[in-house]
């Protein structure tokens, strides 16, 4: 196979990934095609199709999901969807991931839900976005697992875009069935006995009395005497107070796990330094905030503190900032063709100007070592002082018979 015509099969092939990135196998034959009949590699065909890819990006559709679009999913604690104009899912959060058997490609009605009044998902998604003169669209809709009935609520956002062809919606699954934990508090809060509790529960889950009934094989008369005793206990006179007073106990719990962390690290707060072209760098402050910087480089075994050493950091005066490197955490990565190091060093300049500092002490830590002394070269006006912890010698200075790296 001759090289000019494997070079234009892997542009064609890297072109239709990115139109299609679910059709990833002609790229991979193509790809290993070239090893296959190439007596010699140099760095000439890397650099190909490196520009190949660059162009087909330029070339290719808008509608791809960034690193920004799957952390704003992640955001989400409800299993979330990006899906486009044809129905097609192109993203998913953590949560959705768990809970729901749904690939990357596959159809939006593909879910394990229908919608109350039978329509398709990707027919509500296509009308929402072919409307026109319509630019935003929020509705909630009731739907049913299709392997318990049990119901649920679901969310369609659709954002239309003039002239834009390649049109998304966001769809969020809000299901309010709730864990052990949540029943055990609504239990103790409206001194329910077990029986009580389950019925509350699967009222919760959008039953009616009939179906508790026919699930708990008891009479129509016993569960309406067990609902009127719940409300009763609970302080309301209708089902939907009830149904209030039961999710806002439920949405504290969830809540208070968030308070919970911020009690156990009192020195701790997140942040983010936004940068030109939309980047945002995860940033971590603990200590004193008010006290002298001290900028940490981590490596990966290093991200935060216990909560004991942050308060002897608030002791000592110092405000201990950990920067996420670029593409790491929730760090968006650094540009393409981009020097590295140099991109960190503006970050790190970025964070001094949103502190209101002008020079900090930069802390280094194992492998990430080396940025620290790049970092102290290309900034020496605004690093006083670099401390080292667990740190390995410059690359020219290991040598293989006298220093192995760990």
């Amino acid at each position: 196979m001759k090289y000019s015509n494997t070079k234009s099969q892997i542009e064609d092939a890297l072109r239709k990934q990115v139109a299609d990135p679910f059709a990833f196998d002609e790229f991979l034959d193509a790809w290993n095609g070239f090893f296959e009949s190439a007596p010699v590699l140099d760095d000439t065909f890397e650099k190909d199709v490196i520009n190949a890819l660059e162009t087909a990006h330029a070339d290719g559709p808008h509608s791809l999901v960034g690193p920004q679009i799957r952390r704003m999913l992640n955001a989400f604690p409800n299993p979330a969807l990006v899906v486009q104009n044809d129905g097609r899912i192109i993203s998913q959060n953590f949560s959705a991931m768990k809970t729901l058997s749904i690939e990357l490609g596959d159809g939006v009605d593909q879910l394990p839900f229908e919608l109350q009044d039978g329509e398709l998902f990707s027919a509500l998604i296509g009308k929402s976005l072919g409307r026109r003169n319509h630019q935003s669209d929020l509705r909630f809709l009731r739907a049913f697992s299709t392997k318990d009935d049990h119901s649920m609520i679901v969310a369609v956002l659709t954002n239309r875009t003039a002239g834009n062809s390649d049109q998304t919606a966001l769809v969020i699954l809000i299901d309010p069935s709730l864990n052990r934990e949540v029943a055990d508090i609504l239990t103790e809060a409206f001194e329910l006995t077990q029986a009580e509790c389950e019925v509350l529960l699967a009222f919760l889950s959008g039953a009616n009395l009939s179906q508790i009934a026919s699930m708990r094989r008891r009479s129509l008369a016993t569960v309406r005497t067990q609902m009127n005793t719940i409300m009763t206990k609970a302080g309301v006179s209708s089902q939907a107070d009830l149904m209030r007073n039961a999710l806002a106990l439920a949405q504290f719990h969830s809540d208070i796990s968030k308070v919970s962390r911020v009690a156990k690290h009192p020195f701790r707060k997140s942040s983010a330094v936004l940068r030109p072209g939309g980047r945002s760098v995860e940033v971590t402050l603990a200590g004193d905030m008010l006290g002298k910087l001290v900028v940490v480089i981590p490596d990966i075994t290093l991200s935060t503190f216990p909560a004991v050493v942050e308060a002897q950091y608030a002791a000592a005066g110092l405000c201990v900032v950990t920067l996420a490197r670029p593409g790491f955490g929730s760090s968006d990565p650094a540009p393409c063709d981009s020097d590295y190091t140099r991109i960190m060093a503006d970050d790190l300049k970025a964070l001094l100007v949103q502190l209101g500092h002008n020079r900090c002490v930069l802390l280094g830590h194992s492998t990430s070592s080396s940025y620290a002394y790049r970092l102290g070269g290309l900034l020496p006006d605004h690093i006083s002082r670099i401390v080292l912890l667990s740190p390995l010698p410059p690359a020219p200075y290991l040598r293989a018979d006298e220093t192995r790296s760990p």
